[in-house]
């Protein structure tokens, strides 16, 4: 299949990048990036555009300038052997600590799936077939979240959003309710992390989520 990745015995589908923007370009229903990650040639990295005149200017996909920084999170596509991003998240990078930590995720992640192999005499059993999400880093299975550096809160949030099988995600206020042992301002700090780091997406409206494992 062209559309499939491998890295090792794992299939990826579901990646982060992290790097500068050489070109942008805005059509009417996407914006297509050129993302330099300098570990190749730049990738192209493309934004599908909500077109919803009911959403405010402020809140529509920006563009965002040549020379910045920027973190991608996406579905690897491929076509006449030329590989891209499909973005569903792209992010301003504010802090270039976030280059350092990014850079650290994948070592990580490479470490993990060497790791898995091994431990499954050269095939990863346990891990084939998972999706990756930020840093390339595993998240299929509920047992690797804490391989993420998630805090405790953050690993319950994760844990509940992935379990859910409806399309529209679970609302935030339902997970509140389930963890009565956990403040409503903890819970909602945990969804905005997640959120940001490409672990969970919003749905139908910015109370509804779901993992970015489903999409």
């Amino acid at each position: 299949m062209e559309d499939s990745f491998r890295l090792g015995e794992t299939d990826i589908n579901q990646v982060t990048i992290v790097g500068v923007v050489r070109n942008a370009t805005r059509a009417p229903t996407n914006i297509l990036y050129k993302i330099d990650d300098m570990t190749g040639p730049p990738m192209d990295v493309r934004q599908w555009l909500d077109n919803d005149d009911n959403i405010p200017d402020e809140d529509q996909d920006q563009l965002y300038p040549v020379n910045s920084y920027i973190r991608a999170t996406g579905h690897l596509r491929a076509f006449q052997g030329k590989k891209s991003l499909v973005a569903f998240k792209i992010a301003p990078v504010t802090d270039y600590n976030e280059l350092t930590m990014h850079i650290l995720e994948v070592v990580q992640a490479h470490m993990m799936l060497e790791k898995g192999s091994q431990s499954t005499g050269g095939t990863s059993a346990g891990m084939g077939g998972q999706k990756q999400n930020t840093g390339g880093r595993p998240t299929g299975q509920q047992g690797l979240v804490n391989d993420l550096g998630l805090n405790n809160v953050q690993n319950q949030v994760l844990t509940m959003i992935q379990s859910s099988q409806d399309e529209s995600g679970v609302n935030v206020s339902v997970i509140e309710q389930r963890l009565r042992g956990i403040s409503r301002d903890a819970v909602r700090n945990a969804v905005e992390f997640l959120s940001n780091e490409g672990h969970i997406y919003s749905t139908i409206d910015e109370n509804h989520y779901k993992s970015t494992d489903s999409y």
